[in-house]
């Protein structure tokens, strides 16, 4: 991919040169992310996609997003859809190498038959059940929801990216990772 350029990123509206995937939420005040966002002040042509968290080293990203020593033009994890124009780059999506056609982890095929995961959920081929990062809002009670729940959640809830969306049965335990103590959610982690 040759020119990933902020267009990539930016949402309708957005300020020449400022990224608003998965960021600026409708209300923020102009050129400031939101939640899940990318830092207000990211350089020009610099993405930020899914953050750089408070407290990041200036021009470093945090956890899921083109990661900091990215060749120029390319993009890591959570990027492209197959279908995507050449140089584009849409949110969560293939991992560069990937084959055409196919979806890297936290990826699932937009084309995932019913009761499987969808984009941001779950491994490709996955049957009825939701990986990492997953589940679709209005999965079954016991499923896991998308992007929910954040670190301070108290026990027996899921923590960052994690908490039910009024499920009954979504438990800490299902993100829990290993060596996590009891109760708690590790990012981007658990299984079932």
């Amino acid at each position: 991919m040759l020119r990933v350029r902020a267009a990539c990123f930016t949402g309708s509206g957005d300020a020449a040169g400022t990224r608003s995937v998965f960021h600026g939420r409708s209300g923020d005040a102009a050129g400031t992310r939101s939640v899940f966002h990318g830092r207000s002040g990211d350089a020009v042509r610099t993405r930020s996609v899914f953050h750089g968290r408070s407290g990041d080293a200036a021009g470093t990203r945090s956890v899921f997003h083109r990661r900091s020593g990215d060749a120029e033009g390319t993009c890591n994890v959570f990027h492209r859809r197959s279908g995507d124009a050449e140089g584009t780059c849409n949110v969560f999506h293939r991992r560069s190498g990937d084959a055409e056609g196919t979806c890297s982890v936290f990826h699932g095929r937009s084309v995932d038959a019913e009761g499987t995961c969808s984009v941001f959920h779950g491994w490709s081929g996955d049957a009825g059940t939701c990986s990492v990062f997953h589940g679709r809002s209005g999965d079954a009670a016991g499923t896991c929801s998308v992007f929910h729940g954040w670190s301070g959640d108290a026990a027996g809830t899921c923590s960052v990216f994690y908490r039910r969306m009024v499920l009954l049965r979504v438990r800490a335990a299902c993100f829990t990772g290993s060596g996590d103590a009891a109760g708690t959610c590790s990012v981007f982690h658990g299984q079932w």
